[in-house]
């Protein structure tokens, strides 16, 4: 049977014309060159593989002019269709869409083809939707597609990809809010999430944390600028003056690195049990907060 073959990484804009053949036979045909006639007009050849009976194989002998191709390749499509929150956990599923449309114009008025399509897959293992009267079968990279173009006439499908995809975080003190936060800065879900009872529980208490690590910061840009202080006035000291400078530079230093310790062994101490202290708020309000959102949720 007299078929048109089109793969779009062969050629995008024209079929091929091919010849499939069916074994008949009761045996196997080995493989050997076929050489094909339209008439009494050669019009190519293609080599043919071994072949079991019962079983059919395509072979591609020319390039086909007379049938105008469009093949429209849309872009892969990203969209995030379901979240869900809860014990801590926040887990999330993704789409992957494209669509792919196939349309053939024949500019024969005799001639009606069997159009056999090698539809090779954009995403790894999708399922797939493909429109009009087409049969469809799986191969090992996409699906073979055959359909009917009639004399003079046209024929169009399209092939739906979709692919769904999983994640899961587990979210524990401060820098799990921060994830959070950023996970939902783009999310359609976001507003939802934000008008919810746990989530302002949970913006309080980090609001609480940014004050106590404020601090903590404070204190060590405290310290920083003593040993500065210190180490200016060792210079002095060292450089020498009056008996009476010297003892004011000496009991600027003693105050110095006694401010020094207070700091580093009592205040720094407990700011940062603070720190922990409202780190493990967070993880609790976490940890309590419970969200889901689907695709056609409001």
């Amino acid at each position: 049977k007299e078929v048109l073959f089109f793969d779009f990484k062969q050629d995008a804009e024209r079929a091929y014309r091919g010849v499939r053949l069916t074994n008949n036979t009761g045996s196997s045909l080995g493989e050997g060159i076929c050489t094909v006639y339209l008439g009494d007009t050669l019009a190519g050849q293609f080599e043919m593989k071994n072949c079991k009976p019962g079983k059919s194989k395509t072979g591609i002998f020319a390039r086909e002019n007379g049938v105008d191709v469009h093949c429209i390749q849309g872009e892969i499509e990203n969209d995030r269709v379901a979240v869900n929150m809860g014990n801590g956990s926040l887990s999330w599923q993704d789409r992957q869409a494209k669509t792919t449309t196939y349309h053939f114009e024949n500019l024969h008025p005799e001639n009606e083809f069997e159009v056999e399509v090698n539809h090779v897959f954009s995403m790894a293992e999708p399922t797939f939707k493909v429109s009009n009267d087409v049969k469809v079968e799986k191969t090992k990279t996409g699906l073979k597609l055959t359909a009917t173009l009639p004399k003079d006439g046209t024929l169009t499908f399209k092939v739906a990809e979709t692919k769904l995809g999983s994640g899961a975080w587990t979210l524990i003190g401060t820098s799990g809010f921060s994830r959070l936060v950023h996970f939902f800065s783009n999310s359609p879900a976001a507003e939802k999430m934000k008008k919810t009872v746990g989530f302002a529980k949970l913006e309080k208490i980090y609001a609480e944390y940014v004050a106590a690590s404020k601090v903590l910061r404070d204190m060590d840009e405290e310290v920083e600028q003593l040993k500065e202080e210190q180490e200016r006035l060792l210079e002095l000291v060292k450089a020498g003056s009056t008996a009476s400078q010297l003892d004011k530079w000496q009991t600027k230093l003693d105050k110095g690195e006694d401010r020094i310790s207070d700091i580093q062994k009592t205040e720094q101490q407990k700011a940062r049990e603070s720190v922990q202290a409202v780190d493990a708020r967070i993880t609790e309000a976490i940890n309590g907060f419970t969200f889901s959102w689907a695709e056609g949720e409001k």
